[in-house]
C-alpha cells in the first residue's frame, strides 16, 4: 500500500479469505477473544477513500505522538485504523496522503518494530488505553 512496500507480499495465500480467516479464529481462541477484528487488504493506498468510515486514524511512524499522550484520543465506540508501513518507514508522500485523509501519527517505540510486533504492540496500547479510561 505504501511506496516503499513490497508489493508481491500481497500476493501471499496467507491473504486469501479462507487462510486469513483461520488465522484470525486462532488468534481469537489463544487470546479468548469474541470479537473478530476487520480487516481490509488494499492494493493501493487510494482504495482508503473507498473504505474509511467516521473513526480514529492512526499512521504508525516515528516523527508521532505515543498513544499515552493526552492529546490522543482512542474513542471507545468508533471504529479504529492503524496503517502499518514498511519497516523502513513511509515515504514523505504517503505520508502526506494520510495525514490529508486526517490520519494521526503514533510512535510505538524509539526503535524500529517488525510490522507483526508493532500491530501486537498497536492493539495492546489501545486495549490499555480503552480499558483504563473508557
Amino acid at each position: 500500500m505504501s511506496d516503499k512496500s513490497e508489493k508481491s507480499y500481497l500476493n501471499s495465500n496467507l491473504w486469501e479469505e479462507r487462510n486469513l480467516q483461520n488465522e484470525i479464529i486462532l488468534g481469537l481462541e489463544q487470546g479468548k477473544n469474541v470479537l473478530a477484528p476487520k480487516i481490509n487488504l488494499l492494493k493501493s493506498k487510494y482504495e482508503l477513500k473507498e473504505v474509511l468510515t467516521d473513526s480514529n486514524r492512526y499512521l504508525l511512524d516515528m516523527e508521532g505522538n505515543s498513544f499515552l499522550d493526552n492529546s490522543v484520543e482512542v474513542g471507545n465506540t468508533k471504529p479504529i485504523y492503524i496503517l502499518l508501513g514498511p519497516e523502513s518507514g513511509f515515504t514523505g508522500t504517503d505520508k502526506e496522503f494520510f495525514l490529508s485523509l486526517n490520519f494521526s501519527k503514533i510512535k510505538l517505540s524509539e526503535y524500529t518494530l517488525r510490522t507483526e510486533y508493532a500491530l501486537a504492540f498497536s492493539l495492546s496500547q489501545i486495549e490499555m488505553i480503552k480499558n483504563h479510561y473508557f
